[in-house]
């Protein structure tokens, strides 16, 4: 193998075997010997690589290949009109071989070998590369003025925001005309003899004005007569000179639906932009440019991005590779339901938002599907147990003053409090993956494995109008409607069909309400963090035993004077069977006692609880083998 340096061939030049023209070798970067063999044909109309190298080496840009990928008529007449995908490679074939002249065929060895090549996605078929005029904006000259635009602007996810300014930085050009049967024209005309583009303020203006009157469909169905401003043809007649032809290009779609803002808006910039992440190319980018260009400033004061959806394999979802995931068949269900099952429009709603705003990509299958019902379906027997045990409670009869409330209930307010603020906080920041997360760890982890299974003992075995049971009814008041406002906008029928179950309001609904601070006597820290130190007793008791029947133990805890000063808050007597600290550990019995040398906080004996169980609350706290525990007996007795 003979191996010639790069330097060694640049000064050479050679003779094209079929026109005989003389031709330059060129060193490029773009070829390697890794590719190919290192020396390769150029053609500058039919590649964007060649194009550059055309453009440095100031070589002529001529396509011979026309709309319909035939050869032109400036190419040899053997080839001409010939399709160059089919019958014209042949004949390309046979002019090498039958044109050497005495030195024999041009042609040294045909072969079919296999190649990388551009094919249309839609149609399968290969894609010819042609280089033509067209219309450009140069866009740096208004590049620095949109930069320093774009950073009055917010973009969400904030992680998006450098790509979107390297994009704009990185941006050259803007090709603004398409070769189109459709669309918006450009309302250019040509010089008949030379082809010349002809751009005039009054022809353009003239033409506006056409397509005002009579919609963007007359350029194509009209004339130049009817086109151009009536002075100009009359000019033109008079001197005996040909009208100029109109021409064929339309405008750039980003360019139309970059200047939207214009139509749309006016003078005010819009709130927020929404959009997936290609339109930091597109639309987010050609709005900028076309606003910057004509007022100075961008049309947006923030910019939403959302990710692409793709099959559960992680697949572009394409009629043709069958994988499109229909919405519709989402929430209604398909022919086949064991297959396709009816999600509803809620589960869908909880996918989107809990993926929307998380990444670039999201995928979407039965998988996700399930996942996505399951957690509704928590969501759903939550708010359904809320509804159920404040269907006899009424606010303005039966609420309690805050500060009346067992500690318990004003902890859960406190929480729901903290909840609330932050979930509004996370929809004004458009995390709406934040919000399904938050929401779903508050009501599965904080109400239902704290709150609800705290409270349940009291909430159906205390007196029906006792305190102690409206003190957790207000509670779970305030939750179900704080929870349904929160979850309404991304679960808005659930929330809905709740709501048309509420028995203290049918009047009450979601979508009407007005979302208001929540009242500053809920906010309690003081209270959480003495509240927070007791959850440690409760996290110890439930490791020391995580298996048992709580309720059928007793608890000794001796705990250090600190600790006991905040267990004192849920019990105040040395020893109690329905006491706050009994509700929270869930135990028949908690006996307390201060040791000031206990070094770990506090520490615990448990044993098996005395009493026997009651037949009514199930607890284990009768005495004397009587069928029912003194509670449960006053509470019978009051007829309540």
């Amino acid at each position: 193998m003979c191996h010639i340096e790069e330097q060694e061939l640049a000064a050479l030049r050679y003779q094209a075997p079929l026109d005989h023209r003389e031709c330059p070798c060129l060193p490029a970067s773009h070829v390697t010997m890794v590719k190919g063999t290192g020396l390769v044909h150029t053609a500058p109309a039919h590649g964007h690589e060649d194009f550059l190298m055309a453009l440095q080496y100031k070589l002529p840009v001529e396509c011979q290949v026309d709309e319909q990928g035939k050869f032109m008529d400036g190419v040899m007449t053997e080839l001409r009109g010939l399709k160059v995908l089919e019958e014209g490679n042949h004949s390309v074939l046979q002019l090498l071989t039958n044109t050497g002249g005495p030195r024999g065929s041009l042609l040294l060895k045909e072969e079919l070998y296999t190649h990388s090549y551009p094919y249309d996605w839609r149609t399968r078929k290969p894609v010819i590369i042609r280089a033509t005029k067209q219309w450009f904006i140069d866009t740096h000259r208004i590049k620095e003025a949109a930069l320093a635009a774009l950073e009055k602007v917010e973009i969400l996810p904030q992680r998006l925001e450098a790509g979107m300014i390297r994009q704009l930085k990185n941006r050259p050009y803007w090709c603004i005309s398409r070769q189109r049967v459709w669309g918006t024209p450009i309302p250019v005309f040509y010089d008949p003899d030379t082809n010349q583009p002809i751009v005039d303020r009054n022809i353009i203006q003239h033409v506006a004005k056409v397509l005002e009157e009579e919609g963007s469909d007359s350029w194509w169905s009209k004339g130049e007569n009817d086109l151009l401003p009536p002075a100009l043809i009359e000019k033109l007649q008079k001197n005996g000179k040909p009208l100029p032809k109109k021409g064929s290009d339309i405008l750039d779609i980003w360019f139309d639906s970059g200047s939207s803002w214009h139509c749309v808006l006016g003078a005010p910039k819009a709130d927020l932009y929404l959009e997936g992440v290609d339109q930091f190319n597109g639309w987010f980018l050609s709005s900028l440019l076309t606003s910057v260009a004509a007022t100075g400033k961008a049309p947006y004061r923030m910019i939403y991005v959302h990710g692409f959806a793709l099959d559960e394999h992680g697949r572009k979802m394409s009629k043709s590779l069958g994988n499109v995931v229909d919405p519709q068949e989402v929430t209604d269900g398909g022919r086949d339901s064991s297959r396709n099952p009816a999600y509803g429009a809620d589960v869908l709603r909880w996918w989107v938002g809990s993926h929307a705003a998380d990444h670039s990509t999201m995928s979407i299958g039965q998988q996700h599907l399930e996942q996505g019902r399951d957690s509704v379906q928590k969501i759903r027997a939550v708010l359904r147990f809320l509804l159920g045990s404040v269907r006899d409670y009424q606010p303005c009869q039966h609420s309690l003053p805050v500060q009346d409330l067992r500690p318990i209930d004003r902890y859960m307010l406190h929480l729901l409090h903290g909840h609330i603020q932050k979930i509004w906080l996370h929809y004004n920041n458009f995390h709406y993956n934040w919000v399904t997360k938050a929401s779903l760890t508050f009501i599965n982890t904080t109400l239902s494995g704290l709150y609800i299974s705290s409270i349940r003992d009291r909430l159906y075995c205390d007196a029906r109008l006792g305190s102690r049971r409206m003190s957790a009814l207000l509670v779970l008041h305030h939750l179900l409607h704080q929870l349904l406002l929160s979850l309404a906008p991304i679960l808005p029928h659930l929330a809905e069909e709740v709501a048309q179950h509420l028995t203290d309001n049918k009047d009450w609904r979601v979508f009407h309400q007005v979302i208001t601070e929540l009242p500053s006597s809920w906010h309690q820290p003081q209270l959480a963090s003495a509240f927070e130190q007791c959850l440690t007793v409760r996290e110890g008791l439930f490791k020391s035993s995580p298996a048992s029947d709580w309720s059928k133990l007793q608890v000794h805890i001796t705990a250090e004077e600190s600790l006991m000063e905040n267990l004192r808050m849920l019990q105040t007597s040395h020893t109690s069977s329905h006491s706050g600290l009994c509700e929270l550990l869930q135990v028949s019995h908690v006996t307390l006692e201060t040791d000031q040398d206990q070094k770990d906080g506090f520490s615990l004996r448990l044993s098996k609880a005395q009493g026997g169980k009651c037949l009514r609350c199930r607890r284990y706290t009768t005495e004397g083998g009587a069928e029912l525990c003194a509670r449960c007996l006053e509470v019978i007795s009051s007829h309540e």
